[in-house]
């Protein structure tokens, strides 16, 4: 899916001491995805996820691009489809952090984040935008807030059943190697990013004792001790 974010195998840093190690999950589809088999897999990824992790907080991220006609995107889900997977998050009772994405077709963009707000505050939407809607132009002819976004498919489903279960067994899988969600209190820093620190560390120190080195080198002679200081 567009822009390429990430094979089944990028699960995070690529050293097992690493805490982060293994504890980021990709789940990349083809082309063409409908509704009921995206919110089929959907709750088939995360029933797991949230066995293993047993998040205290959820950051969903909406984005729009994978709603049928995205100028960019290349899935065919509709409106109510893409909210159900905020209403099935919501429904664990977990603290849910909402927030935007991307989306290229932006009056569909609207309609979504319209539709997935009243998911998350629990009230129903009139199917049809009221006439004092800005840009209500922008929504003809039907001003509908749930047009049928998969009738014109500019992608054929790529995702055969097959396929879509093989996703599931590789995450299922993969959470075999999670113990639980990596702690944000860091308790000791991990192996490599500790190297990197003190590699750094040393490198600065050297820039500081050459610098220190020329300054003292033109301060030879000059007026004042201290005027090239920076």
């Amino acid at each position: 899916f567009f822009p390429g974010t990430g094979g089944s195998d990028d699960t995070g840093p690529l050293n097992n001491a690493n805490p982060g190690a293994h504890h980021s999950l990709n789940v990349p589809l083809q082309d063409g995805i409908d509704d009921e088999s995206y919110f089929q897999l959907f709750q088939d990824v995360m029933k797991p996820c949230i066995t293993t992790y047993k998040p205290t907080a959820i950051v969903i991220q909406c984005g729009g691009d994978s709603l049928g006609g995205d100028r960019l995107g290349c899935f065919n889900l509709n409106i109510k489809a893409h909210g159900r997977c905020v209403q099935y998050t919501k429904r664990l009772g977990v603290p849910m952090l909402v927030v935007g994405g991307g989306g290229y077709t932006p009056r569909n963009v609207a309609r979504l984040w319209a539709h997935e707000t009243s998911v998350c505050i629990e009230t129903d939407l009139h199917p049809t935008l009221p006439s004092h809607t800005p840009f209500i132009e922008h929504f003809a002819p039907d001003n509908t807030l749930y047009p049928d976004l998969g009738k014109n498919n500019k992608y054929d489903n790529r995702n055969d059943e097959k396929s879509l279960r093989n996703i599931v067994m590789n995450i299922t899988e993969q959470l075999r190697y999670v113990r639980g969600s990596p702690s944000v209190q860091i308790q000791q820093i991990p192996p490599d990013l500790g190297a990197w620190r003190d590699e750094i560390e040393r490198e600065m120190e050297e820039e500081r004792e050459q610098n220190d080195q020329g300054r003292r080198r033109k301060e030879r002679g000059a007026g004042a001790r201290g005027e090239y200081a920076r």
